[in-house]
């Protein structure tokens, strides 16, 4: 998880290297200014904890963003998997148990074309090739267009 968060200064001094002379200009900066990533996905990890420890990592980051909405700060989320606007718990383990499938199959099939070991931390859960054969039907259009657009290229 990264998170940014601080004031700024609404101006700065700068010199101007070629006459040496100090001016003051605006930055556009205003009170608090933060940004921050976190991607909860590999929380569900079954060693880890499995959906349940999801759902406890990527709640407790939307219960994080609503403080600092009650707080006063203005909040611009994008949530992959829609639960920050939608707050449907089912729905979001449902969908970071596709997207588990679908990150599987997909390293399995990239690991199949190079011929070599491709490092994903989806490869350290202990059901790895289950959600690989799961989702081998998800990623199967997106194999064949792949496939279309090398055999167009050549």
């Amino acid at each position: 998880m990264e998170v940014i968060l601080g004031t700024y200064p609404k101006t700065i001094e700068v010199t101007d290297r070629q006459t040496g002379k100090t001016k003051r200009i605006r930055t556009g900066f205003q009170d608090w200014l933060g940004r921050g990533f976190c991607k909860t996905q590999y929380a569900s990890d079954p060693a880890c904890g499995g959906i349940r420890n999801f759902l406890r990592a990527h709640l407790s980051v939307c219960r994080m963003l609503d403080y600092a909405k009650e707080f006063g700060l203005v909040v611009e989320v994008s949530d992959e998997g829609g639960f920050f606007e939608k707050r449907d718990i089912s729905a979001l383990a449902k969908t970071v148990g596709e997207w588990n499938e679908q990150i599987a199959a997909f390293v399995g099939a990239l690991t199949d074309k190079l011929g070599k070991p491709v490092m994903a931390p989806i490869q350290n859960f202990p059901d790895f090739e289950q959600l690989e054969a799961k989702g081998q039907n998800q990623i199967d259009a997106f194999l064949r267009a792949l496939k279309d657009e090398k055999g167009s290229a050549g």
